[in-house]
């Protein structure tokens, strides 16, 4: 039985060999290969011993380096260079592409909900308070949270507006507290939903270059607004932003913003000073 074993032996190393060095193909060739090697160490006992010697020696080195080849690997992995602008943000993604304090991204996102007609506001004796509007208050109580979004998005449809995942949080947020200040409003995780959402929304893009652009974007616009091109109700949100990006450095641009009177705000009031009411009432 022994005189069986040998040639055995020679004939797996072999083919453990010439499995590895090929990863893996041609096994019909090393099939037949390995059968004539062990037939050569049947008919030439000791040659035939030297040969599975060297074969077992080259198998438990091509194994060994095997092994260590793939521990090294690392997987295939997704890289995004970095490069070009990142258009179509909303003006609170840009506030948070910018960096900008929780308070001003507040500012900034509830005018954009003004101007979309999705929540209402209210001044008294100073105090700023938010209420969710008609047209996106869902007429049934709906538990499941990603259930209730797909239902205001769907009413924001409906008024024809958009609404983003981060101001369904925010309308969330407001329905819940409904009737308090804009100080005692907590929304400090929605801001870092915002931040968090801004930077997916950047994805590989240069946040230097995007900067750029939104700097000279929101400019033009101003100034497109001032020329009458562009419908002053139209960019609140914008207004919120360039002021909190301390953007509104000439009168002229101050004019443009103190002359817009969106349909939400009281009469006798000018946006500019309603927009640092606003800021310095909210404390996050």
């Amino acid at each position: 039985m022994n005189s069986f074993l040998i040639p055995l032996l020679a004939s797996a190393a072999f083919g453990w060999c010439f499995y590895r060095l090929l990863r893996g193909t041609a096994i019909p060739a090393g099939s037949l290969l390995g059968a004539a090697t062990a037939y050569f160490v049947l008919v030439y006992p000791q040659a035939g011993k030297i040969l599975t010697g060297i074969l077992v020696a080259a198998a438990v080195v091509i194994e060994i380096d095997f092994q260590g080849r793939r521990k090294a690997y690392q997987g295939s992995e997704m890289v995004f260079e970095g490069g070009g602008i990142r258009r179509g943000l909303t003006p609170p993604e840009v506030g948070g592409l910018f960096d900008l304090p929780n308070a001003a991204l507040l500012t900034v996102a509830l005018v954009e909900l003004l101007g979309k007609g999705l929540i209402q506001s209210e001044k008294r004796d100073g105090a700023f308070t938010f209420r969710v509007a008609d047209v996106i208050r869902l007429d049934r109580e709906i538990l499941n949270p990603a259930e209730k979004m797909r239902a205001r998005k769907a009413a924001a449809r409906a008024a024809n507006q958009v609404l983003t995942s981060t101001e369904d949080i925010l309308i969330e947020l407001i329905g819940q507290h409904e009737g308090q200040t804009a100080s005692e409003l907590s929304a400090q995780v929605w801001a870092q939903q915002l931040r968090t959402e801004s930077v997916t929304a950047l994805g590989g893009f240069d946040p230097e270059k995007s900067k750029e652009y939104y700097d000279a974007y929101i400019t033009h616009r101003l100034n497109g607004v001032a020329a009458g091109h562009f419908r002053a109700a139209d960019y609140t949100a914008w207004m919120a932003l360039a002021r909190a990006l301390g953007m509104l450095t000439s009168p002229a641009l101050k004019s443009v913003v103190q002359r817009t009177r969106p349909e939400w705000l009281r009469e006798g009031e000018d946006l500019l000073s309603w927009l640092d009411e606003l800021h310095a009432a909210i404390k996050l």
